[in-house]
Formats: C-alpha cells, sequence, structure tokens
C-alpha cells in the first residue's frame, strides 16, 4: 500500500501551476522540457495489446455508412496498470463522431499488456489509433501511430475532434485541486537533488485529469506514485471559443519526502 498522497491547499496552487506549463499538439515526441530526458532505448517498454490480439476487425458503423462516409479514423486513449488491466478509456480524436464510440466500445473488449521499466511492470497509457476503410464483410483495422492520428496537420482527413493544444484555450489553465506524491521508503537521488518526474496527461471537458503517463523518472518506482498523484489534480473546465475542450499537455511533478504533512497549505 502507498502511503497517503500529500494534498496542496488552495493558495499552494498558483505554484505549482506556473512550475512548467507546457504545450502540445497532441504529440508526446519532443514534450520532455530540459532536465528530463527520455526513457534510454532498450530500458523501456511500452505499454500495448495483449500477446493474444494479433488482428483486429471492426464492422463499420452503419450511420457513417448511411451518410456515404466510407473512410475514417479514431484514437482512443488507454489507461493500463501495472498488472496489465485497462482502468480508464478516453476518446481522443475522431475524422467522425461514429467512429469514437466504436473503438471505444472495441478498445474495451481487448486485453492489454503494461509498460515496463528497467524490467519492472509499471502503470502507463497507451494509445490506440484504428483507420476504417471498406470491405465486403468487413472493416479490417490496423493499430496506427497515434500521434499520426492525433494532429490534422498529418491527417489527409479532418479531424473533426481531437485535444487542444494549452496555448489555444481561452484562459489559461486553472488548478481546483492538486496533490504531490510520497517518496517511497529509503528513496533518495544520488546526488540529493529535489526528485520530480515529467508526466504528460488529458484534462477533459470537465476539468479532470485523464491518461496521465510518466514520460521521464529515474526509477520504476516513482511511476505508480506520480500518476496516482496526478489523477487527484483538477482544473476548471478548459474553453476554446467559449466551449468546454479536450486539452493534452504536460507537467513536472515533485516528490516530497514521506514525513511531509498531508495538508500543505
Amino acid at each position: 500500500m502507498h502511503s497517503p498522497l500529500p494534498r496542496l491547499g488552495c493558495r499552494s496552487l498558483v505554484l505549482i501551476s506556473l512550475v512548467c506549463l507546457l504545450a502540445s499538439q497532441g504529440t508526446t515526441a519532443g514534450l520532455n522540457p530540459p532536465g528530463f530526458p527520455p526513457f534510454p532505448a532498450g530500458h523501456y517498454q511500452p505499454a500495448g495489446l495483449g500477446p493474444k490480439v494479433a488482428k483486429l476487425y471492426i464492422t463499420t458503423p452503419g450511420s457513417a455508412a448511411n451518410r456515404g462516409i466510407m473512410n475514417g479514423s479514431a484514437v482512443v486513449s488507454v489507461s493500463i496498470d501495472a498488472e496489465g488491466k485497462a482502468t480508464d478509456y478516453l476518446v481522443i480524436g475522431y475524422t467522425d463522431q461514429v467512429f469514437g464510440p466504436a473503438l471505444l466500445d472495441e478498445a474495451k473488449t481487448l486485453t492489454y499488456q503494461p509498460a515496463k521499466l528497467n524490467g519492472v511492470p509499471v502503470p502507463a497509457r497507451y494509445d490506440l489509433g484504428y483507420v476504417f476503410a471498406p470491405n465486403l464483410t468487413r472493416v479490417e483495422v490496423n493499430v496506427q501511430d497515434a500521434a499520426r492520428l492525433r494532429s490534422d496537420k498529418n491527417h489527409p482527413t479532418p479531424l473533426a475532434y481531437s485535444a487542444a493544444a494549452e496555448k489555444n484555450l481561452d484562459h489559461p489553465l486553472e488548478l481546483t485541486n492538486a496533490a504531490l506524491p510520497r517518496l517511497p521508503d529509503g528513496f533518495q537521488s544520488a546526488d540529493k537533488k529535489e526528485i520530480k518526474v515529467f508526466i504528460t496527461f488529458y484534462i477533459d471537458e470537465k476539468g479532470r485529469v485523464r491518461a496521465p503517463n510518466v514520460e521521464s523518472a529515474a526509477s520504476p518506482e516513482l511511476i505508480p506514485r506520480a500518476i496516482e498523484a496526478m489523477l487527484l489534480w483538477s482544473f476548471k473546465p478548459p474553453l476554446v471559443n467559449g466551449q468546454p475542450a479536450l486539452v493534452f499537455t504536460g507537467r513536472s511533478l515533485r516528490f516530497v519526502p514521506r514525513d511531509t504533512p498531508a495538508e500543505i497549505k
């Protein structure tokens, strides 16, 4: 069992929100700020589909075909725990509104395998992207590079729905709740510096943090604690042109000593 997470009082939230504000167009590539290197090649194995999921098929939504829409794509972000169990699903992009729910329903039937850092299973996000194409009796669904499908710029068909960049919001993000994780027993950095991780996540239209993923950490021990803390964060609903919007962004997250009071005012 993890120790309770220290939660922050409202007066501290502004300071936390200014630590590391980063925006993204929907890809984590190159997102890490200075001081947060990506995991070394060969040391990190991303989360993915279960070993028995070789090829996927999804029937074309009839409502799309009836409107003459024969091709499209969608992306669902799946949160996977250290045991390979899916804990959350979030539609993060689609070319037509019928493709998102179709992929979401399929994603909930699949099995997954966790990410591993230095051979240790850790919780992570897996972005499942599909391209729908016409077939006589079924539509073959290929797992695609989700980063390509999340960007209007790189996609041949404009996305009807996708995550906004933080810089394009009507107003800066405003925290309503936050938490910092405690360090594991006996854990300290080699140089005794402050220990931080870098984590990316979505903020949904209600201001809830969804699908957090640690992009840089010194040890696999830190990852589940960072994700647990990040899921306690919440924001005022983000707006684009006055309408609630899905946002993809990142923050650095500082660990505190185990003896830190549960409430930091």
